[in-house]
């Protein structure tokens, strides 16, 4: 389905064109600004970015020129393609609003009295009307402009598929590598946190193996710790090798990214720019030397972004990835799977997309026509099976403790928690089970809004109760209050989803967050191998980054321009991966907000901008080839 039901886009708006006007067009034409400043003004108020008089000022030439091209224009968007982006324009009102009325005194362990949601009013309707015409404006605009520019004769982009030089990206990663290595000095042996003392833990045998931390990821630990044993080194060493581990895998991985980038749309310049980039920003060095899960994972599934984009490409073009594309798909697939616990249910999601695309071509061409996605589909679901049987039958013969119950229903048990905490409709068996989790006049003071954890750890919590009967009491309490379950998961996820939450957007706390700790204990000692203090001011810990809301909102925008293009549709595979990790965030997120839940969303930027580039024009360029021309087999019309 094709969006677009005209032929051309024109506007050449000016000066003298308005003279020419009539008075009563030109009468017209300043109401019409009028209006479009009123919204400009209600937009920034609800944004809530700063400096607003230029928040205001750039949203007025924005919406002047959106409105301005609607109105001159030819073009019209298909019925399909209007109410998909009145849907969202709709619901991203609806998170402005709520984005403007959450107040967090206390974003971590601040109860009901610090966190909460204040009422709505008569202001807040008409600023939803006046955000969602605004935004559709802005979207229907911006799509217009993005297939056909302002022209009309916007021709098709060239995309290369040139292999991705292997000299070029091994520059490129020791280029990284040796940006990043004064934060592995100055943060010596790299950043270790709450979360790492329970992979240490069990690296070094004072605890079990549980699955909590995933297993995989331990054992890498042990792995890098068990190596500097070996050849006489401490565990500071160790942890220092872990770091460099890390270091190079996301160098390589970053360096590949940004070579991937460069060549397909033909600006080699474009990758070395993107490495400095990452290079120089704090907030990615430190990840490099964070003993996290999220670096590792959130690479792996930027690169199987990047590589499940190339599989569409390459079939558009009529060629076969080849074996070094199978053999780093399926690496990188096990890291993303292994690493993390919710990389399974983004390998299953892109199972299930890539079922999908295979049933449709098989509809659509034959088995023939299909045979070019089946051994992507088997090496996915052969990981996933592998995952399982790992997971299940091999971890139960070795004694490794599964992850707790709990950790899975963290939004749930907070739902339920801000039904009794603000004394809700509970029937009496509903009220008796509760009071078995914790006792019932406790939860007042120990529900918290936007974060789970102090509720699941708190001593008097009993989680064996959540092995029965949770699910029919988790349903009873929300058809008695949907109303509160909506406003806890709003207040467990915000931060994911709003554009103008402050605490969000100026977010700063990254590494701090995760505590990093001191660990005499297990025999690592930080410190830092430049000397002086002021290093720590050249190389800062805490940096800013692009806020996740946005990003969810690019990547919504980005799907629905997409899949209403009709001929970039297939290219909605590239960012799967994304999806299932929004998913496992707004499903099952155990606090608020935080950036390292997000990195790969942020990783992606360029990515997502390259696809905003080929939409609507992989069609038109195939389209137009004669039947007899010579296909260029090192490039397609994208």
């Amino acid at each position: 389905m094709h969006c677009l039901e005209r032929s051309s886009v024109r506007w050449e708006p000016s000066l003298e064109q308005f003279k020419n006007l009539t008075t009563k067009h030109k009468a017209l034409v300043l109401l019409a600004l009028l209006i479009i400043g009123v919204s400009a003004s209600v937009f920034a108020a609800y944004l809530n970015w700063e400096p607003e008089p230029l928040v205001r000022v750039i949203l007025f030439a924005l919406l002047a020129l959106a409105v301005g091209l609607r109105a001159a224009c030819r073009e019209r968007l298909s019925r399909g393609a209007s109410i998909l982006f009145a849907l969202i324009a709709l619901l991203f009102s609806v998170s402005m609003l709520y984005g403007e009325h959450i107040i967090v005194l206390d974003s971590y362990s601040g109860t009901i009295d610090d966190a909460y949601i204040e009422s709505f009013g008569i202001r807040d309707a008409l600023a939803f009307v006046v955000i969602a015409f605004a935004t559709y404006a802005l979207e229907s605009a911006g799509f217009l402009l993005l297939t056909k520019g302002v022209s009309g004769k916007r021709g098709p982009t060239r995309l290369s598929l040139d292999r991705v030089s292997a000299h070029h990206v091994l520059l490129l990663a020791a280029l990284l590598f040796v940006l990043w290595l004064p934060y592995l000095l100055t943060y010596w042996p790299g950043f270790i946190f709450s979360d790492s003392l329970y992979s240490l833990d069990q690296a070094r045998g004072f605890t079990p193996l549980a699955n909590h931390h995933p297993v995989a990821y331990t054992l890498l630990v042990k792995a890098c710790l068990g190596l500097a044993n070996l050849l006489g080194f401490s565990n500071t060493t160790g942890a220092a090798v872990y770091s460099a581990l890390q270091m190079a895998f996301m160098a390589g991985c970053f360096a590949f990214g940004s070579c991937w980038v460069a060549t397909r749309v033909r600006m080699p310049l474009v990758a070395p720019i993107l490495v400095i980039l990452c290079g120089v920003t704090p907030y990615v060095a430190t990840y490099s030397i964070a003993m996290w899960k999220d670096p590792l994972f959130s690479t792996a599934l930027a690169m199987v972004s990047l590589l499940l984009c190339d599989l569409v490409l390459y079939d558009r073009a009529g060629k076969k990835v080849g074996r070094a594309w199978y053999a780093s798909y399926a690496t990188l697939l096990v890291i993303m799977t292994f690493v993390r616990n919710n990389g399974f249910y983004v390998t299953l999601l892109i199972v299930a997309s890539l079922l999908a695309v295979l049933l449709v071509k098989m509809r659509r061409g034959g088995r023939a026509a299909a045979r070019a996605m089946l051994p992507s589909l088997v090496t996915t679901g052969v990981v996933a099976a592998i995952y399982l049987v790992v997971t299940g039958p091999v971890y139960q013969l070795i004694g490794v403790i599964p992850s707790e119950k709990v950790e899975s229903l963290g939004i749930p048990l907070n739902q339920m928690a801000r039904v009794v905490a603000l004394d809700g409709d509970m029937s009496d068996s509903d009220r008796a089970y509760m009071d078995e989790l914790l006792p019932l006049e406790e939860y007042r003071s120990k529900y918290r809004p936007c974060c789970t954890d102090l509720l699941k750890w708190d001593a008097n919590f009993n989680g064996a109760a959540l092995d029965e009967g949770f699910l029919s009491h988790w349903l009873s309490m929300l058809g008695r209050n949907p109303h509160v379950y909506f406003d806890a998961w709003v207040m467990q996820t915000f931060g994911f989803w709003t554009v103008n939450q402050p605490d969000a957007i100026d977010y700063r706390g990254n590494i701090a967050g995760g505590m990093p700790k001191d660990t005499p204990t297990h025999g690592i000692y930080p410190s830092n191998k430049l000397g002086t203090p002021t290093v720590r001011e050249l190389f800062p810990a805490n940096e800013w980054s692009l806020p996740a809301g946005v990003l969810f909102w690019a990547v919504v925008y980005l799907s629905a321009c997409l899949l209403t293009s009709g001929t970039s549709r297939g290219l909605l595979l590239g960012i799967v991966p994304s999806w299932g990790l929004v998913a496992t965030l707004l499903i099952a997120s155990p606090i608020w907000y935080w950036p390292r839940y997000a990195f790969a969303l942020q990783c992606l930027v360029p990515f997502y901008l390259m696809l905003f580039s080929l939409i609507g024009r992989a069609g038109q360029a195939r389209g137009k080839m004669p039947a007899h021309s010579s296909f260029d087999r090192r490039a397609i019309s994208s």
